[in-house]
């Protein structure tokens, strides 16, 4: 795989403030962390399909800094 993806620091903040949005809104901690697991899995999932896909053709140094968030 040649492409460099350095934006894990912002999947982590995107899944805890889901988790602490449906701990809030839920009252239950494993149903609000099983929740964010989820909605975090989807934000993932639309971020390879929307952006990283389309920059594994793009050059070196667009794949280096693009994913960095």
């Amino acid at each position: 795989m040649d492409l460099v993806n350095l934006a894990h620091g912002s999947f982590y903040m995107v899944g805890a403030y889901f988790a602490a949005t449906f701990v809030a809104l839920t009252g239950s901690f494993v149903l609000g962390a099983m929740l964010a697991l989820a909605a975090t899995l989807l934000v993932g999932m639309a971020v390879e399909l929307i952006a990283i896909r389309k920059l594994m053709a793009a050059t070196t140094s667009i794949t280096c800094s693009a994913p960095s968030g």
